[in-house]
């Protein structure tokens, strides 16, 4: 009799290891190759995932670069300095219109109370001194 080297407390005969060690042997076989096949099912998914992943991230660096043509296109265009310079240009204009016409105004309701003041004086002066 020998003891079986997976349980303490059994023991087997000779003849009885070398089946339950194939046994055991088999079961591990079978583990490792429905991990194996799993994990190479994981890995096929992944590798579609990258390849997807690469395929987008061209596409969209191609539109980048389109965009950024454009861009430069449409920059050398313009020419953003003289626009610049244009743009300041009309605001100052602007401004200056701003200030005349605040300034038109003013004069404007100044001349127009003096005027008011001094005909309504005379219409009273007129009444006081005979008119109707």
């Amino acid at each position: 009799m020998v003891r079986n080297r997976h349980c303490d407390d059994v023991t087997m005969e000779n003849k009885d290891l070398p089946k339950i060690d194939h046994d055991i042997l088999i079961t591990l076989v079978e583990t490792v190759k429905n991990n194996h096949a799993a994990l190479l099912d994981r890995i096929a998914g992944v590798k579609e995932d990258v390849v997807e992943i690469k395929e987008t991230v061209n596409l969209r660096i191609t539109d980048h670069e389109i965009r950024i043509k454009a861009l430069e296109k449409l920059r050398d265009e313009v020419q953003p300095e003289l626009v610049l310079e244009i743009i300041k240009r009309n605001d100052k204009w602007i401004n200056e219109f701003k200030i005349t016409w605040k300034t038109v105004l003013v004069v404007t309701a100044a001349a127009s109370a003096i005027i008011t003041f001094v005909l309504t004086t005379l219409i009273h002066i007129n009444s006081l001194f005979g008119g109707k």
